[in-house]
């Protein structure tokens, strides 16, 4: 995809687009479409002009810093916020708040400093100008103290008080364009900066249907603003057949009109996945099979490596270890309301009446995987740490969740099982049957929308083959719409 440097049709009508703009155009980039190389292609048009270039995070920020002229600034949103406002006034280490940290400050309970951090979160992730709800007196009160510099700002406080600094126009920020990226995944107080930024031509990228990060506030940039719409459709990664497979999931189950191209041939699998020199991409919805698919490739000899940090993935399993020894010492500070439960039993009933997955999840682990041994899990959790660590040149195994896996490609994939079923969320979603699904999914504003999406990011990150393990697979082969309707029926 970087060595194409002709431009497509698409690619011709976005440039020729910006070229006239005065105001906001979309691009939706379908996966693998070339939406960071359009941006450079739009770059390179106004090479007289200034730029700023909002990245999603710190490693897309480095590599765009690579490969586009010297008129574009990039940065990531909190990188833009620092800047700013420590133009105003020093704000030294930027921290999260701990739970024990606010109930040390306000002097509520656990319980309720729990409900404070979330309203917090919920606060600066917002377009609201000030806190609203049960616990915003608290949440004042953390503001307080991060304004008189009595604590560091927190990382979403920072949006929050740029967000609030723009609207009150202490701050001023001028540029001739601005470009964001994953806009699917942007919140409202980015989207809200965005907007309070001043520039004739503003341009948000991204593909609204991998927006996965609901749970996080995410608002999605595509549906909330205004603005000239243009697609990319022609994929540089994916071949044909997976590009057919991604096309007809996305008919199905968002009802999407516009097909994935590509000119790519693929290979086949097991030709693919026995070749030394190939990555593989083993892509899970959850670390509880990445978990038990570890545990099978230490034990076959098999050298693998995590995408995410391996401290990340075991932190609430270990967490659960030392709770269970009771070494209440070394549970970690996010995890520190562990403590509060008198037995394991008491913390698996807590996980089925709040409906916490991840908890649950995680005990499930450590009860049937680990059969609540400690010792074994920091063996595991350290040859997982060893191999993070070291070169990735000799290995060959990649083991990621869905979410995780955003932005990753890999030479072939392995899809596991354990997705939702789209006749599942299908139901989560309200309707019984897709007829009914189908008239009404428009008028849908649901997290469970995100488990689709999640879907088409793991179908979405190979390069030549692909094998489905999970039961969706059904789902996204030409007759796909058949078994849909048939397995809603049963």
């Amino acid at each position: 995809m970087n060595s194409q440097l002709i431009p497509t049709k698409e690619q011709l009508k976005i440039i020729s687009a910006f070229s006239d703009l005065k105001g906001i155009m979309k691009i939706n980039s379908f996966a693998g479409t070339g939406k960071t190389k359009t941006l450079e292609m739009l770059a390179k048009t106004e090479s007289n002009t200034k730029i700023l270039y909002l990245v999603y995070n710190k490693s897309m920020q480095v590599d765009a810093k690579k490969v586009f002229p010297k008129n574009v600034e990039v940065l990531t949103v909190h990188a833009l916020a620092y800047q700013e406002l420590t133009k105003i006034k020093p704000l030294g280490k930027i921290s999260p708040l701990t739970l024990s940290e606010v109930v040390g400050i306000t002097g509520i309970t656990k319980n309720d400093a729990n409900y404070t951090l979330t309203e917090l979160t919920e606060y600066c992730n917002s377009d609201n100008l000030h806190p609203e709800g049960k616990y915003k007196a608290h949440v004042n009160n953390l503001i307080d103290k991060m304004e008189n510099g009595n604590r560091s700002f927190t990382f979403d406080y920072l949006l929050k008080k740029l967000q609030i600094s723009l609207f009150k126009k202490i701050i001023l920020i001028n540029y001739d364009c601005i470009f964001l990226d994953e806009a699917q995944d942007s919140n409202q107080v980015t989207i809200s900066i965005f907007k309070l930024i001043n520039a004739q031509k503003k341009v948000v990228v991204g593909d609204k249907h991998q927006q996965i990060y609901s749970f996080r506030g995410s608002a999605n940039a595509f549906k909330s603003l205004k603005g000239k719409k243009l697609n990319l459709t022609e994929s540089f990664r994916l071949p044909k057949e997976i590009a057919k497979c991604a096309s007809t999931l996305l008919h199905n189950m968002k009802l999407e009109t516009y097909q994935i191209k590509s000119q790519i041939n693929g290979c086949d699998f097991d030709f693919t996945f026995n070749d030394p020199k190939m990555s593989v991409g083993h892509i899970f919805r959850g670390n509880k099979l990445l978990i038990q698919t570890m545990l099978e490739m230490i034990e076959e000899g098999t050298k693998f490596v995590t995408i995410r940090n391996p401290d990340e993935i075991f932190r609430l399993l270990v967490d659960i270890g030392y709770f269970y020894q009771k070494i209440f010492i070394k549970i970690s500070s996010q995890n520190s309301y562990l403590k509060q439960f008198e037995s394991l039993d008491a913390l698996i009933l807590f996980a089925e009446r709040t409906n916490n997955h991840q908890l649950k999840s995680n005990l499930e682990i450590f009860q049937q995987k680990f059969y609540c041994d400690l010792d074994w899990i920091l063996r595991i959790k350290k040859i997982a740490n060893t191999n993070f660590n070291e070169s990735t040149r000799d290995k060959r195994h990649f083991l990621t969740t869905a979410h995780s896996s955003k932005g990753l490609e890999f030479d072939c994939t392995i899809i596991y099982d354990d997705f939702i079923p789209f006749p599942k969320i299908i139901n989560l979603l309200g309707f019984d049957n897709y007829k009914k699904f189908k008239q009404q999914f428009k008028t849908i504003d649901s997290k469970f929308i995100d488990e689709i999406n999640l879907f088409y990011v793991a179908i979405t990150r190979c390069k030549l083959a692909m094998h489905i393990k999970d039961c969706n697979y059904y789902y996204v082969v030409d007759n796909g719409l058949g078994f849909l309707v048939h397995d809603l029926q049963q």
